[in-house]
């Protein structure tokens, strides 16, 4: 289920999309700026993606616990956690509706080809390229203030992030009969991480990303993750089998989400629940009612996969 609208960071209550339109808590003024929420709710609303279990690019990075909490619970976003979140969206409106479409492919224009599916390592995935120029010569992705993709960069190096992502993208371009027939190599498209999080009055700064190989991909540990991508893969493989079990119950539904590790816990600096996470009420809930997981449930007791 996707969020179902937001809380008020004044009177601390559970409100619908279109509160801060009407909202006068603050003196006769809204408690946050109206456009910034309503661009979040258009983003979510128009998700489609991501409003399932399936595997993304984005998802293999991250928290298989968060992905299925957000998935089959009910809940209502902190404005004042999105909000850096929301201004990147208005951000990627403005360079989409501005890359000249004469030299870029890019996912307001042509969201079809640019919407990659295959497999990394035998694993089944989907991805979204940001913009890809027409001679295949590069591909791009880019972050905005605070982003997490490249505020941790110096930290995590080529393993961060949006360098996976973009890495990921690549291959999976490869993959696509239409980028085939067009004569696209994926050894051949440089990588760029544009990174418009700069202060004082430095402008955009371009990352270089270095091509990284399948095995590369499925052996880095994304932020301080810690789990591997390939090993939040097997955990996301896990939970959709258990899931299809009973899928319609809520108990069984809250054994799953309660058997997912938290991985959330060490990313970005043991910082990811609570300054990124949108369901750690819900999570912390189910941990306080239930406890930690102890068991890998995916691995056997030898270690190997089941």
């Amino acid at each position: 289920m996707p969020p179902v609208g937001f809380i008020c960071p004044i009177e601390r209550k559970e409100v619908p999309w279109d509160h801060f339109e009407t909202c006068d808590v603050r003196k006769g003024r809204p408690a946050y700026p109206a456009p910034l929420a309503r661009a979040e709710a258009e983003k979510i609303k128009n998700d489609v993606r991501h409003s399932s279990l399936a595997l993304t690019t984005t998802r293999t990075m991250g928290c298989t616990r968060d992905v299925y909490i957000s998935a089959m619970y009910d809940y209502y976003l902190n404005v004042n956690k999105i909000a850096t979140r929301s201004r990147g969206t208005l951000l990627h409106e403005a360079y989409a509706k501005y890359t000249d479409p004469k030299y870029w492919f890019t996912e307001d224009d042509e969201r079809m080809k640019l919407t990659v599916a295959g497999t990394i390592g035998g694993y089944k995935m989907s991805g979204l390229v940001d913009a890809l120029r027409r001679d295949f010569k590069e591909m791009v992705d880019y972050k905005f203030p605070m982003d997490f993709a490249v505020r941790w960069r110096a930290k995590f190096g080529a393993g961060d992030m949006g360098s996976c992502q973009l890495n990921i993208n690549r291959i999976l371009l490869g993959q696509q009969a239409w980028a085939q027939e067009a004569g696209y190599d994926p050894d051949g498209c440089a990588l760029t991480l544009w990174n418009n999080a700069c202060g004082k009055a430095e402008g955009p700064v371009a990352f270089p990303v270095e091509h990284m190989t399948e095995e590369d991909i499925l052996e880095t540990k994304c932020a301080g993750n810690t789990f591997t991508i390939e090993q939040v893969i097997q955990v996301h493989e896990w939970m959709e089998v258990e899931h299809a079990k009973d899928p319609e119950n809520p108990e069984h539904q809250e054994r799953v989400a309660s058997s997912l590790p938290l991985a959330g816990q060490t990313m970005f600096n043991a910082t990811k629940c609570s300054m990124y996470c949108d369901v750690e009420r819900i999570c912390s809930r189910l941990v306080r009612k239930n406890g930690e997981p102890t068991a890998i449930t995916w691995e056997d007791e030898d270690g190997g996969d089941e």
